[in-house]
């Protein structure tokens, strides 16, 4: 991937991210929301590419990384709203991390669009 489509690709991400969380619960995290939205692209960033390498043997690829995916998105997600959204319940954790992981496949369409067109797939 290149540095031009690693920094759209994160740069769509982020945004989407930061809103999510900006409109999820405005008023109950604890730090900042910048960061907190940076935080969630890396471990976002390495999750994705750690799975895509492990499970990248060519063969049925797609549906074990997809299953593989929605499990490491749940996980960050889960995480965040867990250390910096303390004042949330369990309930309200669990809706708003799935919440997030549907945020995440969205934002998929226009991050890869993004990569596709800056790594030159549009001539």
């Amino acid at each position: 991937m290149e540095i031009a489509g690693l920094a759209v690709f994160s740069a769509i991400k982020y945004i989407g991210y930061f809103l999510y969380l900006k409109l999820a619960c405005p008023s109950n995290h604890s730090g900042n929301i910048y960061f907190i939205a940076l935080l969630r692209l890396l471990a976002g960033l390495a999750v994705g590419m750690s799975i895509y390498y492990l499970f990248n043997t060519g063969r049925d690829f797609v549906p074990v990384y997809i299953s593989a995916i929605f499990v490491g998105r749940f996980v960050i997600w889960f995480a965040v709203f867990h250390i910096f959204y303390k004042s949330l319940s369990i309930k309200e954790k669990i809706k708003f991390t799935l919440g997030g992981v549907a945020v995440s496949y969205v934002l998929d369409i226009p991050s890869m669009a993004g990569l596709w067109v800056t790594i030159g797939g549009i001539c």
